[in-house]
């Protein structure tokens, strides 16, 4: 029996180095996280994040599924697709960063994390000015992180790999973005929303939706009827706040 592989593209922000820290070290991660090298940075704030660099790359990797979920918005996405069971080794992940040296750092702990579980094939790609700093700079990047997609992730499909946006990560410039590139790039995707969910199946692209979803009898009837084409059908299956409505191949 063929194993489905899946080719996770999670964009990455820098939550995990600010939950659970305090007020004073929020607040310094926060002030320097558009900062593209270390050593842009006052010796001693960049100690500080040094330190907390390191205390929470060691949290976290002797951390149970469960604080490891509320520690990383692009982990709990992951743990949770999989309904908390471990993560399949098979997968690929690729890890979007901003041009930032902390947005890597985070990245980093990301990979570090997958890696102990066994998920080798873990990799951060950190995409030249892809940060809110100048926004020429930011729409250029932008306009690069589309080449890369048409470069690489035609491979992943090529290996067999189904392509899944997670998108419950970082920025929201940056996720608003690759929302829009989902239906030309990804096979399923995985998004934070408040409030009711619109279900767009105008391209058989898998949704998944953490918060609020709207019940099946008032999503609108030309959606259920295109999802019964794409054979989704009815049921919306749901694991706590996290739900998802997948095509049968991404189930």
């Amino acid at each position: 029996m063929k194993v489905a592989r899946r080719c996770f593209l999670s964009t990455c922000g820098t939550s995990l180095l600010t939950n659970g820290r305090a007020p004073h070290e929020r607040s310094l991660v926060t002030r320097y996280s558009n900062a593209k090298r270390q050593e842009a940075i006052p010796s001693d704030d960049a100690a500080t994040l040094v330190r907390i660099i390191a205390e929470v790359r060691v949290q976290l990797l002797s951390a149970e599924p469960q604080q490891v979920a509320s520690m990383s918005a692009e982990l709990n996405t992951l743990l949770r697709y999989y309904d908390d069971r471990p993560l399949p080794p098979h997968d690929a992940h690729l890890l979007l960063c901003t041009d930032t040296w902390l947005g890597e750092e985070a990245a980093r702990l990301v990979a570090d994390y997958l890696q102990a579980q066994d998920c080798s094939n873990s990799l951060v790609t950190r995409r030249r000015d892809l940060q809110t700093a100048e926004l020429t700079s930011f729409q250029l990047a932008l306009s690069e992180l589309v080449r890369w997609f048409e470069e690489n992730l035609p491979t992943y499909r090529a290996q067999g790999f189904q392509v899944v946006f997670n998108l419950t990560g970082g920025f929201k410039s940056v996720q608003g973005f690759l929302q829009a590139l989902a239906p030309f790039y990804a096979d399923g995707e995985v998004t934070r929303r408040r409030g009711p969910v619109q279900h767009s199946v105008d391209h058989p692209v898998a949704v998944a939706v953490l918060g609020q979803l709207r019940p099946v009898g008032v999503v609108p009837a030309r959606v259920k009827r295109a999802g019964h084409q794409l054979g989704w059908g009815d049921g919306l299956g749901a694991h706590g706040s996290l739900s998802f409505s997948l095509r049968p191949s991404l189930r």
